[in-house]
């Protein structure tokens, strides 16, 4: 039974407002339960005590939507209550008023000449939360009703209150005034949604699967969308209630229940209730069209929805998971090295289709077509043109023995032209990382019948033999992409340089390349644009086009590296024994610095049969960071996994480099988040990075990213921060600062012959990047500052300052 409370301040108006008591069932003064305080409990202190200062924070209460806001009084404002000696919010619409007692925590309705209170609750004005009012004619009685909405991200709670009556016929109840989540559903209604909910599970053997400790709890909670995709206005326009309870895709089990409640002078009612679970939902989604459609189903696996599409050679997995679903695709039974990722819930129609472009019977592509609520359908495309092929024997065979001794580390190498011991030995100068075993190509560059074997890293690394001596030489990134059959090759100096390049002979130290066409900008030139004058020529596109064909445009194979492929053994031994490859054992400085069981932190290898490799795993508890490749990381914690394609980069070997996982609270929900720090000690530039991950979120709240050493900020006006480090003109340099085209600012932006960028995490949450020049006159240091942003629930830009290293000036 629900009550009606008579507050003590009121017993003087007990004969008034005693009609005002009556409870769900009815008016018996008998079921009102006694003042929780007593008028002189109330009072404290002297009566000619100090009234406090009256607080500052500004109260707002908006219209419900559809109330024109010019032809209905309404405000907020703060009332000093002379009992509590506090101040009391006021927020009110014509002669009515919800009054909340900030001394006593509850609210009460104040109408003519009765006061009321209420089990509800009220919500400050804050990012994505608040609360409107309204008097609308709910029980059509010919007199308002008093509608109260109180909302944040997770719900919207709306209370009714009969005033002509004097009862509450809201559907729920707050049992905190100041926490609208501590909502409840009235049990009558709770039982009726949840056996819904729990049928919509029993037409899919899923029975009993909805329990929520009776299904009374109102954690997420919302006016329902029409098939327009707009929310219902329809408590102002059609007099009721158009809500959906639901449960997020982010805890796995899916399922939403729709209901209207109408109101009458009896009470509230709900009706039309229908509920649809993940099952019923996401299928309605599936759509295959054409011959070349993947077959679409929808699966339920360790507490999650997923989407599985089906074709000869080709699957697609998507699991459901808010507006970032991870999309794996399988090529062959493999997995293509590269998540997309979807915002399922939000499409109408989702399709698959695996296309053939040039007719050899083999997929070229996956082609994807979205399509949103009363919009177009929209198309992507994933293409197989560089995904990692399976070797063969022919492939092993073509490679060099000597080059096989040098890749398994049984040859002694020549790299910078010196002699090292083994390839294991191979780390680079530009990023102090070792030699990382992914992928690699097989091509003959100087056409002199030996080959030479491409491996694939950042830096790439080629080695060669002239059948004495095995050489191997870095090629920066950029410099070395779309390597054809014939040894020509690609490299790229930016978004408008693209060059097409030759091989033009080995030295012990580098292997030289011949500019034939370099694309600048839209023009086109037979050498490098850059070059001394005179030494390129402009050409048109004809001419450009008659160039490139004069070479081959097949690319050369890209395959998946294992070090066992160049044992000795033949590929018949190799494969005919289904033989894993040998676990890659870690640099000691790795092992030193993570792998400590006794802080519960484990570091391991683990293989994945499918792929036929090894990855890198780092333990901390529950928390498993796996190293897909040098750039891609799998997050896993209790069965759920995030895949992070940048920013998130694991330092995995070498005395320079290193990484640490650590578990602690920084957004201040209770829940630790998961923070990854991480150095690399370059020769050229050095840079540290934290990474957080909010894990009850689950969300990557990093307000950065690292890109090729590069870090990338999001912040607030990237002009006004070029401006404030010109003007503080120290230095002799030009500053530019280029945005990214997604908007964020890179930090490349100085001058100096080296550059460092540090980020650091304080005890109290703020997270610092530092920004430096090391070369130069002006060695300017720029560091911005960080701080988490509970109702963003992201970390936001602070502040920036700048200080010039060499003097010790600081500027705000």
């Amino acid at each position: 039974m629900k009550h009606i409370y008579i507050p003590a301040s009121a017993v003087a108006l007990a004969a008034a407002v005693l009609f005002t008591a009556c409870a769900r069932g009815g008016g018996d003064a008998e079921n009102v339960p006694p003042a929780s305080q007593t008028e002189s409990e109330q009072v404290t202190g002297s009566e000619t005590a100090t009234v406090p200062d009256k607080p500052t924070a500004e109260l707002y209460c908006g219209l419900l939507d559809g109330i024109d806001e010019e032809k209905v009084a309404h405000g907020a404002e703060y009332r000093y209550n002379e009992d509590s000696k506090s101040w009391d919010e006021v927020y009110s619409i014509d002669n009515v008023s919800v009054v909340y007692d900030t001394a006593y925590n509850k609210l009460a309705i104040e109408y003519m000449d009765s006061v009321s209170e209420v089990p509800w609750a009220v919500q400050h004005n804050e990012s994505g939360a608040g609360m409107r009012i309204g008097l609308v004619d709910l029980t059509m009685d010919r007199q308002d009703e008093l509608v109260l909405e109180v909302y944040d991200r997770e719900r919207s709670l709306y209370f009714v209150y009969d005033l002509k009556n004097g009862r509450d016929l809201s559907p729920h109840y707050c049992e905190d005034a100041s926490d609208i989540a501590s909502a409840y559903f009235y049990p009558e209604y709770a039982k009726e949604l949840g056996v819904a909910v729990n049928e919509s599970f029993a037409n899919v053997g899923m029975a009993g699967i909805y329990t929520d400790g009776g299904g009374l709890k109102v954690d997420y909670l919302c006016s329902r969308r029409d098939n327009l995709g707009e929310i219902s206005k329809s408590i102002v326009k059609n007099k009721m209630l158009s809500l959906q309870m639901y449960m997020p895709v982010i805890y796995g089990t899916y399922w939403n229940c729709d209901f209207d409640v109408r109101f009458d002078g009896n009470g509230c009612h709900i009706s039309n209730v229908e509920a649809e679970n993940g099952f019923l939902k996401y299928s309605k989604k599936i759509q295959m069209q054409g011959e070349n459609s993947l077959e679409g189903t929808v699966e339920y696996e360790n507490g999650h929805f997923c989407l599985v599409y089906t074709g000869e050679d080709v699957e697609v997995k998507i699991l459901i998971d808010g507006k970032n679903s991870p999309m794996e695709v399988y090529l062959d039974g493999k997995k293509v090295e590269r998540d997309e990722f979807l915002n399922v819930d939000a499409y109408e129609l989702l399709s698959f289709s695996a296309e053939d472009d040039d007719g050899d019977g083999v997929t070229d592509k996956l082609v994807w077509t979205t399509k949103y609520p009363n919009q177009k359908p929209g198309g992507w495309a994933m293409s197989f043109e560089n995904v990692p092929l399976s070797v063969n024997a022919e492939l092993i065979e073509s490679v060099p023995g000597l080059i096989k001794e040098a890749l398994t580390g049984r040859r002694e190498i020549i790299f910078n032209g010196e002699s090292i011991q083994s390839v294991e030995d191979i780390v680079s100068s530009a990023t102090g990382r070792k030699l990382r075993e992914d992928t690699f190509s097989v091509v003959d560059f100087d056409a002199d019948g030996f080959n030479e074997v491409v491996m694939y890293d950042e830096p790439s690394y080629i080695f060669h033999t002239d059948g004495e001596r095995v050489y191997v030489y870095a090629i920066p990134y950029r410099g070395l992409t779309d390597i054809k059959i014939d040894g020509t090759w690609n490299s790229s100096g930016g978004a408008s340089e693209y060059y097409y390049k030759r091989f033009a002979g080995f030295t012990d130290t580098e292997m030289l390349g011949e500019t034939y066409l370099h694309i600048h900008g839209d023009t086109y030139w037979d050498g490098d644009y850059y070059s001394e004058e005179g030494q390129a020529n402009e050409l048109t596109e004809e001419q450009a086009n008659a160039v490139m064909a004069e070479h081959s445009d097949v690319k050369t194979g890209i395959y998946r590296y294992s070090k066992h492929y160049f044992e000795g053994k033949t590929f018949a031994e190799l494969f005919g024994e289904n033989r894993m490859p040998d676990m890659p054992t870690f640099a000691d400085i790795t092992k030193l610095e993570y792998d400590n069981p006794e802080l519960g932190k484990e570091l391991a290898y683990e293989y994945d049969e499918q792929n036929d490799r090894w990855y890198a795993a780092f333990k901390y508890g529950d928390v498993i960071l796996r190293r897909i490749d040098s750039v891609s990381t799998e997050l896993e914690y209790q069965g759920r996994k995030y895949f992070f394609d940048k920013g998130w980069t694991i330092e995995l070997d070498g005395t320079l480099s290193g990484m640490d996982i650590d578990m602690r609270d920084v957004t201040g929900d209770g829940v630790p988040e998961l923070i990854l720090s991480t150095y690399n000690g370059k020769h050229i530039d050095e840079c540290s990075s934290v990474s957080i991950f909010d894990l009850a979120e689950w969300k990557d709240i990093t307000p950065y990213y690292a890109v090729e050493s590069v870090m990338s900020l999001w912040v607030d006006d990237i002009a006004e921060i070029e401006q404030q480090i010109i003007d503080y003109g120290t230095a002799d340099d030009y500053v530019k600062i280029v945005p990214n085209p997604d908007g964020s600012m890179p930090l490349d932006f100085l001058g100096g012959s080296v550059q460092k960028t540090t980020a650091e995490l304080s005890q109290d949450g703020e997270l610092t990047v530092t920004y430096m020049e090391c070369g130069g006159e002006g060695q300017r240091s720029i560091c911005f500052r960080y701080v988490y942003d509970g109702e963003a629930g992201a970390y936001i830009y602070k502040d920036m300052d700048v200080t010039d290293n060499a003097e010790g000036a600081e500027q705000q």
